[in-house]
C-alpha cells in the first residue's frame, strides 16, 4: 500500500519511540532531584556512627573502637577505647594496654562530607623503654623490665569525615597530643635479682603527633 495513509502507518512506531524517549528523559530530569533529596533526607536521619580505628599514636592507641553522636548540625562528640602500642610492646599485659578517649568536634561542611576540628582528652598506661625511674637503660634491656605510668593527654585534631547514603562511614585525622599529668611509675622485673640503680632518672613528658584512619557505619 502506498499513499499518505501508508506513510503515516510506517512512521507511527518511530514517533512512539520518540515520545517514549522524551517521557523517560523528562522523568529522569524531574525525578533526579527528588531521588537526591530522598538520599539526603535518609542521610539526615543518621546521627550516630561507629568506627574501627587504626593509626600511630592515636588517642585510642594503635587499634580501637569509637562511637560518635551528632549533637547538632555543626557539633559531634566521640568516645573511644583501644589498645596502646607502647604498653603492648613493653609487655605490660592486656589489662594495662587499654586506653580511652573523649573528644567533641566542630564540623565544617555538609552532612555527607565535612572537615572536623576537635579538642579532647585521653588516658591510659604509657610505657617508656629507655628513661625510667625503674633503672638504667642496661637494666631495661638485660632484665626485660616492664614499666608504665598512667598518663592523661590533651589532644588537638584536624580531620575529614564522610557519610554515604549506603551507611558506610569513613574518616581520616591528624593530631597532636600533649601530656597533662602522669601517675606513679610501676616497675616489673623479669629477674628478681634486678633492681633500680639510677633512681634519680626522671620520666620525661612528651608531645606526640599522631594520625590515623577509621572505617565504620552511620545509622
Amino acid at each position: 500500500m502506498t499513499g499518505p495513509r501508508a506513510i503515516v502507518r510506517a512512521g507511527a512506531p518511530r514517533a512512539r519511540h520518540v515520545v517514549v524517549i522524551q517521557v523517560a528523559t523528562l522523568l529522569v530530569v524531574l525525578g533526579g532531584p527528588g531521588l537526591a533529596r530522598a538520599d539526603d533526607e535518609h542521610l539526615s536521619a543518621r546521627t550516630t556512627a561507629v568506627y574501627a580505628e587504626t593509626g600511630f599514636g592515636t588517642p585510642v592507641g594503635y587499634f580501637g573502637l569509637e562511637g560518635l553522636q551528632q549533637l547538632a548540625p555543626r557539633w559531634e562528640i566521640a568516645a573511644g577505647v583501644g589498645l596502646g602500642l607502647s604498653a603492648a610492646k613493653n609487655g605490660s599485659g592486656l589489662g594495662h594496654e587499654l586506653q580511652w578517649s573523649l573528644m567533641p568536634r566542630y564540623r565544617l561542611g555538609s552532612e555527607r562530607a565535612a572537615m572536623t576540628i576537635g579538642l579532647g582528652i585521653s588516658g591510659g598506661n604509657y610505657a617508656h623503654t629507655l628513661e625510667s625511674l625503674c633503672g638504667s637503660e642496661e637494666e631495661l634491656l638485660d632484665c626485660n623490665l616492664a614499666n608504665w605510668r598512667y598518663t592523661l593527654w590533651a589532644n588537638a585534631e584536624l580531620g575529614g569525615e564522610f557519610w554515604f547514603p549506603t551507611g558506610f562511614a569513613f574518616r581520616f585525622f591528624v593530631g597532636y597530643g600533649r601530656v597533662l599529668a602522669q601517675g606513679a611509675e610501676h616497675c616489673v622485673f623479669a629477674d628478681p635479682g634486678c633492681g633500680p640503680d639510677v633512681p634519680g632518672n626522671s620520666f620525661p613528658y612528651y608531645n606526640i603527633p599522631y594520625g590515623g584512619l577509621a572505617f565504620g557505619a552511620a545509622f
